[in-house]
């Protein structure tokens, strides 16, 4: 193990190999992707590991034909990931590692902690949700719904994206988005 795993999160393959998880981090089968699992069970761009919070780390399955599964259990909305959870992508088997728990302490003293400037910065907000989502559930085959609401989270996050947002948390059936509002018109943002 290396000081950057010590510190870090990583994705640990059969093999060995390591995979860091820096950020918010897509897996697919393409070069597009931060980690790449080369298979033809895994899709172009199969899922997402989004870091949200302070060093918690969410998988979102995008639809894939295929699934995701965690423990062996297919996750169908977004799921915060535990250090030793197995990640199963397409015929891929990962073990996900943080072995540093998170801690919302501070590790130094109030002299030596350096003092973040807070500002408050106008934005526009999207407060994104599946209306229905519990009947809806209710009346679907799970793996029909996953592949309903992973599409919709993708094509919304490309959208956001793609007009300059952020993707700010995922909340299970929806999320929340951000755009500053700097140089930003309404009319920029309305897709």
């Amino acid at each position: 193990m290396n000081a950057q795993q010590e510190e870090g999160a990583w994705l640990e393959a059969a093999d060995g190999t390591c995979h860091p998880i820096q950020g918010s981090c897509s897996v697919g089968r393409t070069a597009a992707n931060m980690i790449v699992l080369e298979s033809p069970k895994v899709s172009r761009q199969h899922a997402l590991i989004h870091l949200q919070n302070i060093g918690e780390l969410w998988l979102i399955d995008f639809g894939s034909s295929n699934g995701t599964f965690v423990n062996k259990r297919r996750i169908h909305y977004p799921i915060r990931l535990s250090d030793g959870d197995q990640i199963t992508i397409g015929d891929q088997v990962l073990r996900f590692r943080q072995p540093t728990p998170i801690s919302r302490e501070p590790k130094t003293d109030l002299l030596q902690r350096t003092l973040r400037e807070i500002e408050n910065i106008p934005c526009w907000l999207l407060v994104a949700d599946i209306r229905g989502f519990t009947p809806l559930s209710r009346h679907m085959q799970s793996e029909d719904l996953e592949v309903l609401v992973g599409a919709w989270i993708f094509t919304c996050k490309e959208i956001i994206e793609s007009r300059h947002g952020i993707v700010n948390k995922y909340l299970g059936d929806g999320f929340l988005a951000y755009w500053p509002e700097a140089g930003t018109s309404a009319e920029e943002i309305v897709a």
